[in-house]
């Protein structure tokens, strides 16, 4: 069974453009998933594990920080704690 799995941008509370793989839940939803990956990581690793969310009813939001993936930014860096706070309330947002 395929699984869509999209792409969006956005933008940060600090005005960074940042990139998000949106991979809705086939069927009844019965979870949201806000994945957030770790320093020097990015969320197109994490398409097929969130497709095999999706087949099990789980809507997943996954965010690349800023500088990390898709997402504009020096590579590899994070502005602050709360930079990357406010990337996470934004994945819990779009659920």
């Amino acid at each position: 069974m395929s699984v869509e799995v999209g792409r969006e941008t956005g933008r940060s509370a600090g005005g960074v453009e940042l990139s998000r793989l949106v991979v809705p839940a086939q069927g009844e939803v019965v979870a949201g998933l806000a994945m957030v990956h770790g320093l020097g990581d990015h969320s197109g690793r994490y398409g097929e594990v969130l497709a095999e969310f999706a087949r099990r009813g789980i809507t997943s939001v996954a965010a690349d920080f800023p500088g990390h993936g898709q997402s504009a930014g020096a590579r590899g860096h994070i502005e602050s704690r709360s930079e990357a706070h406010s990337v996470i309330a934004g994945s819990v947002a779009r659920l």
